[in-house]
């Protein structure tokens, strides 16, 4: 059983969950977390019991960054809506987190929608930031994804090619 960003539990409704998880016969547990301290907030029983076992993940380099919102923007994006300078640019505001990498390019082909724009505008996407921070963070019920979005020439996002 995987359980991801662990450390938004509770400490003690964590130790719970994971004590009443480890009493089911043949599961194992995986605890993805964005803290290590959340391991260590464990209650000393659970954590002899669990026994767990830590395994760090670098943050994405510069380059990785560059390369994630490649794909993303060649899967969801005309080509003449976007470039690999408007890619660097959305990399260097994410500080290796690609989470917020992604999330950055679909603001950005949204914010180029509302502005009726016919390209992504990193400048709109950092002002933007700057101004409402929240607009940069990960809606909890969204994959990481941008739902099939287009950026068409007429400067619309569309779900299909239709109408570009």
């Amino acid at each position: 059983m995987v359980l991801d960003e662990v450390d938004q539990i509770k400490p003690a409704e964590r130790s719970t969950t994971l004590y009443n998880l480890d009493c089911l016969e043949n599961v194992g547990i995986i605890c993805i977390s964005n803290s290590q301290q959340a391991l260590f907030e464990l209650d000393a029983r659970v954590r002899s019991r669990i026994n767990p076992y830590s395994v760090a993940f670098p943050a994405y380099s510069h380059g990785d960054l560059v390369e994630i919102l490649g794909y993303r923007a060649e899967t969801v994006l005309a080509a003449s809506t976007y470039s690999r300078k408007d890619l660097t640019r959305i990399a260097e505001m994410a500080s290796g987190d690609a989470r917020v990498a992604i999330r950055s390019l679909q603001v950005s082909a949204e914010l180029a929608e509302n502005e009726h724009l016919d390209a992504i505008c990193t400048r709109s996407l950092q002002e933007q930031s700057r101004y409402h921070p929240h607009v940069l963070q990960q809606p909890r019920y969204s994959q990481l994804g941008m739902r099939g979005y287009r950026l068409c020439g007429t400067g619309r996002i569309r779900g299909t090619e239709e109408g570009c």
